[in-house]
């Protein structure tokens, strides 16, 4: 508690800020009722105070800047039906690039395919299939994706609606893959599309 200078505001105990070191830790009392995590600091008569989560400071280091996503992962019940699902309902292109390691490729990315009950990186931990949820962006009209679905047999579950994008606003269509990942393929609209 000699570390920290606890301040209290009227009758009411309040969050306090206390700099230590080089970060800014946020104070509070044992009975506000925001508490979550907490760390005991030391206490003033009998009300005990917490730490309960810091700020970086400005001498902090900062996080880096992320340009663009390079691959995702899927886990899939089995690759080969995978690839020929994507390969047909939309045009990715798949490469094996480690033995019996495959990925399907589509712009300037890619997705890496870990088929389920196969071991190949220990250090992940909750492989599931059909947890996915996607959306690819295509410049091809949604009507002429929405055509070439049904001439392939994919059923569309949804769409063509609105949607919020990165970006933009989207038009999409949303259909599921072998695994029920939900895939959603949209067009970038502008307010009048958007608005149809």
């Amino acid at each position: 508690m000699s570390r920290a200078r606890l301040d209290c505001y009227g009758a009411k105990w309040l969050h306090t800020i206390a700099d230590w070191g080089r970060i800014t830790y946020v104070v509070q009392p044992s009975h506000h009722r925001f508490l979550r995590k907490k760390r005991k600091v030391g206490r003033v008569g009998y009300v005990r105070f917490y730490v309960t989560h810091h700020i970086y400071s400005a001498a902090m280091s900062t996080p880096p800047r992320i340009a663009g996503l390079d691959h995702l992962v899927l886990t899939v019940a089995s690759i080969p039906r995978t690839i020929a699902f994507y390969e047909q309902a939309l045009g990715f292109k798949s490469v094996e690039f480690k033995p019996g390691r495959y990925a399907l490729h589509f712009g300037r990315q890619k997705i890496n395919l870990h088929e389920v009950g196969t071991v190949v990186d220990p250090n992940v931990r909750h492989a599931t299939p059909g947890s996915a949820d996607v959306c690819f962006l295509t410049a091809t009209p949604l009507g002429d994706v929405i055509a070439h679905l049904s001439q392939v047999g994919v059923n569309i579950v949804q769409g063509p609606v609105n949607a919020t994008g990165a970006c933009a606003r989207l038009r999409s269509v949303y259909f599921y893959d072998p695994d029920e990942n939900l895939i959603e393929v949209a067009n970038e609209a502008d307010d009048g599309d958007a608005n149809a």
